[in-house]
């Protein structure tokens, strides 16, 4: 059996099969860390097929069959977009960008007191993957929460709630 190799500007990939990237290990924690990430690059880089190999569902924006009717949820009601397994890829999301609010608030409202323990924990582990040698060590780390105190737990975390976060 023959096999298919396929150039795009730097990005090799097998035909139908996936092939690891550095990124993956590190979109993954900074998932765990976060709730949601956005991916930047240069077009055709592999930002979505790296988001694709560790979605549990998505949702392409820019799909012609399902386009008008994404941009009208978009309008009336985003959140209808964001329904869907998680981890979930919003890909080429800018081209409503509503979406990045109905993400936050989405993120935010998800974080109660029950998630602190564990956001704590992905923040720690985060921390202990940064390279000092290339980037300094990050002044403080913070959880954002719906809760209403505000504290410092014994692994020097930061526990905030968004309130705190007014001008």
């Amino acid at each position: 059996m023959q096999k298919y190799w396929t150039y795009y500007l730097g990005v090799v990939k097998l035909k139908n099969k996936y092939l690891p990237r550095i990124s993956d290990a590190k979109l993954a924690l900074a998932l765990k860390a976060m709730g949601a990430v956005l991916i930047e690059g240069a077009k055709w880089c592999g930002k979505t097929s790296t988001a694709e190999n560790i979605a549990k569902s998505v949702l392409y924006m820019q799909d012609p069959d399902t386009f008008d009717e994404n941009m009208l949820k978009a309008k009336t009601k985003p959140s209808l977009l964001l329904e869907g397994k998680t981890p979930r890829l919003l890909d080429e999301w800018q081209v409503a960008p509503v979406l990045w609010n109905a993400v936050r608030f989405a993120v935010e409202v998800k974080m109660g007191a029950g998630d602190i323990e564990t956001a704590s924990e992905n923040l720690m582990k985060f921390k202990a993957n940064i390279d000092t040698e290339r980037m300094q060590e990050p002044s403080f780390l913070m959880v954002l929460t719906a809760t209403e105190t505000a504290f410092q737990m014994a692994n020097n975390v930061w526990v905030v709630p968004l309130g705190c976060l007014k001008n």
